[in-house]
């Protein structure tokens, strides 16, 4: 429901759907009728992977929350971070 709730409340969903949808419109159709099945398309495809990714990571949750696997995540993304900062240091900008 919070999720639900984010998204319908969120303005970056209005721009989206009054800056990008009006363009697959075509020309002397409906555009009401056509707003509604791009949003229902966008929706659908959006539910697919929600779903998807829970359903994936219900398989995985056993894998990820064994400390041995936390231990080696931390030490990847921390020594992404220090890559980063490296070449953030050696940029000459």
């Amino acid at each position: 429901m919070r999720g639900l709730l984010g998204n319908v409340l969120n303005p970056k969903m209005g721009v989206f759907y009054v800056s990008f949808l009006p363009q697959f419109i075509p020309a002397g159709h409906l555009p009401l009728m056509w707003t509604f099945l791009l949003v229902a398309i966008h929706v659908a495809i959006g539910t697919l992977w929600s779903l998807t990714l829970i359903l994936a990571t219900r398989y995985a949750a056993a894998v990820l929350r064994q400390p041995r696997f936390i231990k080696a995540m931390d030490r990847v993304t921390g020594g992404l971070f220090m890559l980063f900062a490296v070449k953030l240091a050696l940029s000459s900008r």
